[in-house]
């Protein structure tokens, strides 16, 4: 039994003692009451040994809750980070095929400027694709447009859909990604239930397809694909083909709107020879008129 001075008595206390032998509760009641022959009076070591010994664990319990709630705090940074990261992924004129990843929906502070719902209906060798193409455009809080594109299919449809595509998107950066939610809450859009698997862009930078996991059959709808770009203006002027097997068809849906070149200003010296044409002209018509004059 491994004893300590306590005052002036010799008691025995908790944990292990110089020979590293560890004692028990039990042990060092035992060993006391064998030396007072009784149970651990007040301010018995034994009654020290327990206090401070639940101040340590007191202690311990306090750092490690801090501990706990730091490495949680550190964590959610760590994913809101990830999910700020992954929310768009940007796709580069005639770079790789990108997978789209979702997202929850339309980002916060959006304001829906437009959208459509343009049907489609096609046959060939009794293929038959049948259904709209949804598009809307959104004005983001960072003043540049977000396009939403959904297919959803009719009852009628028996050629399965695999991709679509949109053009033009020229002179435009765009960043994808996709979303399950019905991003008009009560328009045409609707809850997806087809992912995308890739998209594409065009080396020119016109064209982007969308290419589903699995195709697009009867009375189904697909995930919405956005596309997040640097413009400011849009038209209805772009051209949609959805894409059966097949057979396929094209339409008219919303694209960014191209910016007119701005009217260069004419160089000095064009100015300069302008300028003296100008007055010779001006010179010409002033001895014609002394001549007629006479």
């Amino acid at each position: 039994m491994c004893l300590t001075r306590f005052g002036k008595r010799r008691t025995p206390r908790f944990g292990k003692c110089l020979s590293g032998r560890f004692l028990s509760k039990k042990a060092v009641f035992k060993g006391f009451n064998s030396i007072r022959g009784t149970g651990p009076a007040r301010g018995s070591a034994v009654v020290y040994a327990s206090r401070n010994s639940a101040r340590k664990t007191e202690g311990f319990q306090t750092m490690t809750l801090r501990q706990l709630l730091g490495g949680a705090v550190a964590a959610s940074s760590i994913l809101l980070l990830a999910a700020n990261a992954q929310a768009q992924a940007p796709l580069a004129p005639g770079g790789a095929a990108v997978a789209p990843p979702t997202i929850a929906g339309v980002p916060a502070g959006s304001v829906l400027q437009a959208q459509q719902s343009s049907p489609f209906f096609a046959i060939n060798g009794g293929q038959t694709i049948s259904g709209n193409l949804l598009s809307a455009v959104f004005a983001n809080s960072g003043g540049t447009l977000d396009f939403y594109y959904q297919v959803t299919t009719n009852a009628d449809n028996n050629s399965n859909i695999g991709a679509f595509s949109i053009t033009s998107f020229v002179g435009s950066t765009t960043d994808v990604a996709q979303t399950i939610a019905d991003v008009d809450s009560g328009g045409p859009f609707t809850t997806g239930t087809v992912l995308s698997t890739l998209i594409t862009r065009e080396s020119t930078g016109e064209g982007l397809t969308f290419v589903f996991q699995n195709s697009i059959g009867a009375s189904t709808s697909s995930y919405t694909q956005v596309v997040n770009t640097s413009a400011t203006n849009f038209t209805l002027g772009g051209q949609a083909a959805i894409l059966g097997s097949g057979v396929a068809q094209s339409l008219s849906t919303f694209v960014i709107a191209a910016v007119p070149p701005s009217p260069q200003a004419p160089e000095p010296n064009s100015l300069a020879l302008a300028a003296t044409g100008l007055i010779g002209a001006m010179g010409m018509v002033g001895i014609r008129r002394r001549r007629s004059s006479k």
